[in-house]
């Protein structure tokens, strides 16, 4: 299976908007892991630890930890929800992508998700 990094659009002022991004990215790794992909979702992973524990949701706290991460992945799929052309992490996850030598796919929202182009 291909080690596959999640990327999604996170950061709102609106805690619901984050809730709602992070209940979104684990139905994607979810589906993903289904596909035959091993993924792991920064999102997914820590929106509930982060909330609980007061850790910052802004994309700058967390870019060392996200490249190292990336890093160690094998392909880069984002997630086209809304927010997401306009995330400044994910503009990051792609520019470290391309850094990496690393494939980059496209998934859309939906029931089920479905791949997509640019």
């Amino acid at each position: 299976m291909t080690l596959a990094y999640l990327a999604s659009p996170y950061s709102h002022p609106e805690p619901a908007v984050e809730a709602m991004r992070a209940l979104v990215a684990g139905d994607a790794a979810a589906w993903l892991s289904n596909q035959g992909y091993h993924p792991f979702s920064p999102i997914a992973h820590w929106h509930r630890p982060a909330k609980r524990n007061k850790l910052p949701s802004n994309a700058n706290h967390w870019i060392t930890y996200n490249r190292a991460w990336l890093q160690r992945a094998e392909i880069l799929i984002v997630l086209k929800m809304p927010g997401w052309k306009d995330s400044i992490g994910i503009a990051y996850e792609i520019k470290w992508a391309k850094e990496f030598g690393l494939p980059i796919k496209y998934i859309e929202t939906g029931n089920p998700f479905k791949w997509s182009e640019k």
